[in-house]
């Protein structure tokens, strides 16, 4: 040893922890910086050593928590709690470290009570964070971790190939929940590799820059070639090129790259070779990617209807598991030829069934689900083929072989036709009897082709297997009730009212089925059980029945009873809420013939009505009047008397001019005059709207009804610019209005809506052809539609 050495042994070396610790620091290296700053503030405890601490203790604890070691950074953190923190910059980072952490605020030094509710921007980096590093979440945002989960399960079924399972499996996340931006994410992944740019840029345009789905779109954009990665800051350009040089050399990526070039140029016949080495070669380490490749290869084939290059293709290599012989997707490549042969599309159909039958990877109930749901599908085919060449002259499909002579009429085809889609129903439910999709392709085909006794056997059964199905329990009640059985409409009616008591359609089937009880309890002279039945009826009624009805069912039961005295009262009552008697007088002349009242009864209240129906209406006897028949002319219920009642309430609207109408009157009385339909109604109708839109300009209803109203008068004398505006007015108007169109009203005026402007295009495009044609100087704007000089103008 050297006698420096010697001499230095006993000396103390003066260290600067302080120095080593804001070194190490500034490095990253927060683990020793920790050491060093923790032994400065013991031996020289002072404000700088406090703060270079306070510094340390957080920057080693955001470290820990970035690791996914919570246990030691929630210990670094309680530590620095205790110490007391005098930085204002380490007291808001280690708020937000808590908030992250899910550590609830310190109280004492020590973490106690719940974490503090993140703000908007920690919400979503902590769904990012639970996305892309499950090791990271804190157990304290159970809820955040369980959607966390559903976005990965989402983005495992993109990978195998479930599109539409990874869609419905995200359907339930609000708009404004954090994971909404991966929604979008899932959505543009989906188009991304459907090769759908329309779509790419309709979901992935809207995410928010600052959040980790964007930059992982923008990657994949950039690797397929839609955006260039100089578009982007430099990372992600660097990121490309390392990747690209990583797998440069990989015979796997070279041999990808000549089939994607061949396959895109439509060489399908150079990348089938290609495709079967990679097989032969990659076909158990690389089973799953290949497996992808062939599913994107025959879609994409399908999808344009490539016959030639799929039957390459399937020349080629096998099928995938699912369809070994390539029987599915020769069938859905039927549906995108010109093809008309049934028998074709059923063989092959039929084919897969039995590969299905056979497939091993998949259950015994997988098999059997699999199994039906290609049987509805063709029964689907047969059912729709039936229904659509029902129009025609003579058949459109070949049912048969070229050999058989068919000399049977277009009727007798369309029962072969749907015959062909029971038998393949019925196959599917003995295969698996829980399919909900079979049951009501059955009940509709029965509907379809009028054979109710059938659709409420299908029906009945289905309700065995389901038993809270709600539109077959309100298909049933009002079959029933339209029936005149209201007694077996009953159960099925309290069912469907179990399931949606405020539903308004189950409201009104309510009432008809307590009406019809009602009537037929009073026909047989059981007044106690029909005053019974009464009461039920008005404990909830629908917002349509007025509130003297209960009054004249009241006196129709009396009068039926003869007990006219009572009766009278009644009446009297009913006709006190009133200011003119006429809808009365109507209603109980309908009654009387309904509830079979005594004949002098019955012709008493026709000549009240005949006498009152002469003067001219007011708002509230129009708007009554036109409620109660609508609702017979809607469920085609029909009473002496119905004709001429309808006859002469509508020449009465011919001579009523000037009403101060009411909104919900005048309402009523479009909805009846659209329901009775007309030709002798149409110029009433459109003046009743008409008024109907300058009166309440914000109801969605009159622009509606007008235009399906200038629709129906023919392709040479609508403007169908005029129409497409309305629709357009209806449909905006509908969003904020108080009265909204119902949903099968608010369905129509969009596929109005869109026939209307394809024709009004198809229209404006054939004017200016035929212009061209003509030399020029069609005029457009000329009412008379004459052939113009350009050199005149309208006016002149």
């Amino acid at each position: 040893m050297s006698k420096k050495n010697k001499r230095d042994r006993g000396r103390r070396v003066d260290i600067d922890h302080l120095q080593i610790a804001r070194r190490e620091l500034s490095k990253r290296n927060a683990k020793l910086a920790l050491k060093h700053a923790r032994l400065q503030h013991q031996q020289a405890p002072n404000g700088d050593s406090r703060d270079v601490l306070e510094r340390v203790l957080l920057a080693r604890a955001e470290q820990l928590h970035e690791h996914g070691n919570h246990d030691a950074a929630k210990g670094l953190i309680d530590e620095l709690s205790g110490l007391g923190i005098t930085v204002a910059e380490v007291s808001t980072s280690l708020d937000r470290l808590r908030v992250l952490m899910g550590i609830p605020a310190a109280q004492g030094g020590t973490s106690v009570g719940s974490p503090a509710e993140p703000s908007e921007e920690l919400a979503a980096l902590l769904a990012d964070r639970a996305v892309l590093y499950p090791q990271k979440r804190s157990p304290a945002y159970a809820e955040l971790n369980a959607q966390a989960d559903i976005v990965r399960a989402a983005l495992c079924d993109v990978e195998r190939g479930e599109d539409t399972a990874a869609v419905d499996r995200l359907a339930g996340i609000p708009r404004k929940s954090p994971f909404a931006e991966w929604r979008l994410f899932v959505r543009g992944l989906v188009a991304h590799y459907a090769d759908d740019a329309e779509r790419v840029v309709a979901n992935w345009s809207r995410l928010d820059p600052q959040r980790a789905a964007y930059r992982i779109a923008n990657q994949l954009q950039v690797f397929s070639g839609r955006r260039k990665a100089a578009e982007f800051p430099g990372d992600m350009a660097t990121g490309q090129r390392r990747l690209q040089y990583a797998v440069s050399d990989s015979p796997l990526v070279e041999r990808l790259e000549r089939i994607r070039d061949s396959f895109q140029s439509g060489r399908i016949h150079q990348a089938c070779p290609e495709l079967r080495t990679l097989r032969q070669r990659f076909g158990q380490s690389r089973k799953r990617m290949l497996e992808r490749l062939l599913d994107l290869m025959w879609k994409r084939l399908v999808a344009q209807g490539d016959e030639r290059g799929l039957r390459q293709l399937t020349g080629a290599v096998p099928g995938p598991p699912l369809d070994p012989h390539w029987h599915r997707a020769r069938a859905l490549l039927w549906y995108q030829t010109e093809s008309t042969d049934l028998n074709q599309i059923e063989d092959l159909w039929t084919a897969y069934v039995r590969d299905l039958q056979q497939c091993e990877i998949l259950s015994t109930d997988e098999r059997k689900i699999a199994v039906s749901l290609v049987l509805v599908r063709l029964a689907e085919l047969f059912a729709e083929t039936a229904s659509h060449e029902a129009s025609r002259d003579e058949p459109g499909f070949d049912v048969w072989d070229d050999d058989d002579e068919y000399e049977e009429t277009w009727e007798e085809l369309g029962e072969v036709l749907r015959k062909q889609a029971e038998k393949h129903l019925r196959s599917a439910l003995q295969e698996y009897p829980q399919l909900l999709n079979a049951h009501r392709d059955l009940v509709k085909l029965y509907q379809d082709d009028d054979q109710p006794e059938k659709a409420v056997e299908a029906a009945r059964r289905l309700l065995e297997h389901f038993p809270d199905h709600f539109d077959t329990l309100l298909w049933l009640a009002n079959y029933f009730i339209e029936a005149d059985q209201p007694a077996d409409a009953e159960p099925y009616a309290n069912r469907a009212s179990g399931l949606r008591p405020r539903d308004p359609s189950v409201q009104t089937l309510l009432w008809h089925q307590r009406m019809g009880m009602l009537r037929q309890l009073t026909r047989k002279r059981k007044f106690d059980l029909a005053q019974t039945q009464l009461e039920e009826a008005f404990a909830a009624p629908p917002a349509s029945v007025k509130p003297y009805t209960k009054d004249l069912l009241r006196a129709t039961i009396q009068y039926k009873a003869k007990n006219n005295e009572a009766a009278e009262t009644h009446l009297q009552a009913a006709l006190g809420q009133v200011r003119e008697p006429t809808a009365i007088w109507l209603m109980m002349h309908a009654y009387a013939d309904r509830f079979g009242l005594p004949r002098e009864v019955k012709n008493d209240f026709r000549d009240r009505f005949k006498a009152a129906i002469e003067k001219r209406f007011d708002s509230q006897t129009a708007g009554h009047i036109a409620g109660f028949l609508r609702d017979f002319v809607v469920r085609r219920v029909k009473y002496t008397g119905l004709a001429t009642h309808q006859r002469l309430y509508v020449d009465g609207l011919h001579r009523t001019k000037k009403v101060d109408w009411q909104l919900q009157d005048l309402r009523d009385v479009c909805e009846f005059l659209q329901s009775h339909d007309s030709y002798h109604t149409q110029g009433l109708r459109l003046r009743l709207l008409s008024d109907g839109m300058r009166r309440f300009p914000s109801d969605p209803l009159f622009p509606y009804l007008y235009a399906l109203n200038r629709m129906h008068a023919g392709p040479y004398r609508t403007d169908y610019g005029d129409v497409v505006e309305h629709l357009e007015r209806a449909l905006e108007l509908n969003k904020t209005a108080k009265l909204r169109l119902s949903d099968a009203a608010l369905e129509d005026a969009k596929q109005s809506l869109a026939a209307a402007q394809i024709t009004r295009d198809m229209f404006a495009s054939m004017m200016e052809r035929l212009s061209e044609l003509m030399g020029g100087g069609f005029d457009m704007d000329d009412d008379d539609g004459d052939w113009d000089d350009d050199d005149w103008d309208d006016d002149d």
